[in-house]
C-alpha cells in the first residue's frame, strides 16, 4: 500500500482539497496508520485530528518515522508529502477501513444504542453467543464497550464507549486474524455523529431508549442534535431491532428503509413480547413469544429495567439463528461487571452497591429500583461528573440524588483537565435546598467516609465507575482502584476487625 494509494482513496471519496506534488504518484509505502504520536513508527500515514491537536504533535510525528499526513490544515514540514481533506474524520474511517482490509465483511456485527442499557445488552448477547460458539469450537465474540474491549488477545479496559475508526478497524482487523466471527458492540451518539463507524453495517441494530444527555460544547448542541445522532443505527443496520416501549422508536422506524422488529414488554403485538417477569433472589425469570419460540429465560441480575435489555439480546441472537435453548442457556450465566454489583459484610450491615450509571435515565432507574426493592432502606450515593462533558448532569443528578437519598457525597470521576472545584461549585448550586451532602475529591476517601458513617443504616449507592481501574486526570487516564474493588476492601477491613 503506497502513498498514491491513499491519495486515490481519498480522491474517489471526495475528500481532497490539496496535496503536495508527489502524493499522487508516489510509491513509497505506508505501514502504519495512527492518529497518536505514540502509535507512530517509520513509513507511518499520520492523522491530524482533534480540536485540541497542536502543530508539536506533527514535528513528533515525523521525527518517529511519519511519511505522509492526512489533515485539514497544512503544516509545512520539508520532506513530508501531506493530503489536505475537507472532513478529517471521514478521512479517517475512509482511510482505516481501506488499511486493515475491510475486516467488518468477515463478522456478524450487532450494534446496540441508546441512553441506558447498551452495555447489559451487548454483554448478554455477548455471553448467548459464546455459549452458542463453544457449541461449535469457536472463538469467543469480540466486544467493544464502556467497560472494556475484547478482540481475541487480553481483555483491555476501554476509555471510549465507540473507538476511534483506526482502532475500530484495526481491532477488528486482529479479532478476523485470531479467527474471530462475532462482534457486538455499543454505538455510542459520538461514534455515530462523528463518523468512528462509517464503512460498518451492522447485521442488527439495537435502539433501547433516549433521554437527555451528553449536551456540551465538546459534545452535542443539544437534545436534537444527540437523539439525530442517534437515530443513525437505522441507516447502518441491515435488520433493526427498536424497543417498542418508548415513543421515540417510531422516528427511527419512519427513517429505517425496511421493516424494523419491535420488542416490547408492555405491548403483545411486538415481535418479541416479554410477559410474566418474577425475581427471587439474585435472579429474574420472564416469558419472551416471538415467531420461533414462547418460553421462560433466567438471568442472574434483578430489576425489571433488564428484562427489556435481555429481550434486545435474545431477539438479536434469534435472529443470528441461535438454537432456543442455547439462548436460554448462555443468559443464565449473563453478567455485567459494574452493574448492580453488591459488595455485604459478613453479617450483612454493611451493604453497597456498586453500578456505572452516569446519567439522569440511568439514575432514576437504579434509584426506583432500589426503593421499590428495599423500602425499608435509606440510600447514600457517592457520585461525580466528568470534566468538560455532559453538562446538564452537573443539574440533574444531584436533583435525582437529592429526591432518593438521604445524604449524597461529591467526589471526583474523571475531570480531566477540568478543575474539580469547578465540576463539584456547578453540582452544588443544584442540590436543592435542605438535602444533605458532603465533598471530599478524593474518591477513595468519599467512600470510605460514606461506608464509615452510613453503611450500617443505608445502602451506600456508588455510581460512575463500577469495575474501572483507570480515572482521567489533567495528566490523562492513570491507575486508580476501582469502586468495586475500593468497596471489597472497605468491607474485608470490617470484617477482619468484626469478626474476632
Amino acid at each position: 500500500m503506497f502513498i498514491k494509494d491513499y491519495y486515490h482513496l481519498l480522491k474517489e471519496a471526495d475528500l481532497v482539497k490539496e496535496c503536495s506534488e508527489e502524493s499522487e504518484s508516489s510509491e513509497r509505502e505506508i505501514q502504519t496508520l495512527a492518529y497518536h504520536t505514540a502509535r507512530v513508527t517509520e513509513n507511518t500515514l499520520f492523522i491530524c485530528k482533534g480540536k485540541r491537536f497542536k502543530e508539536e504533535y506533527v514535528v513528533d510525528a515525523v521525527k518517529k518515522g511519519a511519511i505522509l499526513l492526512v489533515s485539514e490544515e497544512k503544516y509545512n514540514i520539508e520532506g513530508v508529502e501531506y493530503i489536505i481533506v475537507s472532513d478529517v474524520r471521514r478521512a479517517m474511517a475512509v482511510l482505516a477501513e481501506y488499511h486493515y482490509d475491510h475486516p467488518q465483511n468477515k463478522l456478524f456485527k450487532v450494534g446496540v444504542t441508546g441512553t441506558k442499557g447498551k452495555t447489559t445488552v451487548a454483554f448478554c448477547y455477548k455471553t448467548i453467543n459464546d455459549e452458542y460458539m463453544a457449541s461449535l469450537s469457536m472463538m469467543p465474540t469480540a466486544i467493544f464497550s464502556s467497560i472494556c474491549n475484547y478482540y481475541g488477545g487480553e481483555r483491555e479496559e476501554s476509555y471510549l464507549t465507540t473507538p476511534e475508526s483506526p482502532d475500530l478497524y484495526r481491532y477488528m482487523g486482529q479479532a478476523v486474524e485470531c479467527g474471530i466471527k462475532d462482534l457486538v458492540m455499543e454505538a455510542s451518539s459520538q461514534g455515530l455523529k462523528y463518523n468512528r463507524l462509517d464503512g460498518v453495517e451492522f447485521d442488527v441494530g439495537i435502539f433501547l431508549n433516549i433521554a437527555e444527555d451528553h449536551i456540551s460544547p465538546l459534545e452535542h448542541s443539544d437534545f436534537e442534535d444527540y437523539f439525530e445522532a442517534k437515530k443513525r443505527i437505522a441507516d447502518i443496520s441491515r435488520v433493526l431491532l427498536l424497543n417498542m416501549d418508548v415513543p421515540e422508536h417510531l422516528e427511527l422506524k419512519k427513517r429505517f428503509k425496511k421493516q424494523a422488529l419491535l420488542f416490547s414488554t408492555v405491548d403483545e403485538s411486538a415481535d418479541y413480547y416479554g410477559y410474566h417477569v418474577r425475581t427471587k433472589g439474585q435472579y429474574t425469570s420472564f416469558y419472551v413469544k416471538c415467531r420461533s419460540f414462547n418460553c421462560e429465560f433466567t438471568m442472574p441480575m434483578k430489576g425489571d429495567f433488564n428484562v427489556s435489555n435481555a429481550i434486545a439480546a435474545i431477539a438479536a441472537a434469534d435472529i443470528k439463528g441461535i438454537p432456543v435453548h442455547i439462548i436460554q442457556r448462555g443468559l443464565a450465566k449473563a453478567h455485567v461487571e459494574g452493574r448492580m454489583d453488591w459488595v455485604s459484610s459478613f453479617d450483612e450491615k454493611i451493604n453497597a452497591v456498586i453500578d456505572f450509571a452516569h446519567n439522569k435515565l440511568s439514575f432514576e432507574t437504579l434509584f426506583d429500583y432500589l426503593k421499590k426493592e428495599y423500602p425499608e432502606k435509606d440510600l447514600v450515593v457517592v457520585f461525580g461528573c466528568s470534566g468538560e462533558k455532559s453538562y446538564d448532569r452537573r443539574k440533574v443528578l444531584p436533583e435525582i440524588s437529592a429526591k432518593y437519598c438521604r445524604h449524597m457525597y461529591i467526589t471526583t470521576m474523571n475531570s480531566g483537565p477540568e478543575p474539580f472545584e469547578k465540576i463539584v461549585a456547578e453540582i452544588v448550586e443544584n442540590i436543592p435546598k435542605g438535602a444533605e451532602y458532603t465533598v471530599i475529591k478524593d474518591r477513595v476517601s468519599a467512600i470510605y467516609d460514606a461506608l464509615d458513617k452510613f453503611g450500617e443504616s443505608s445502602i451506600v449507592v456508588i455510581a460512575g465507575r463500577g469495575r474501572k481501574k483507570t480515572h482521567r486526570t489533567e495528566n490523562g487516564y492513570e491507575p486508580y482502584m476501582s469502586d468495586y474493588d475500593c468497596a471489597r476492601q472497605y468491607v474485608a477491613e470490617y470484617n477482619e476487625k468484626n469478626q474476632k
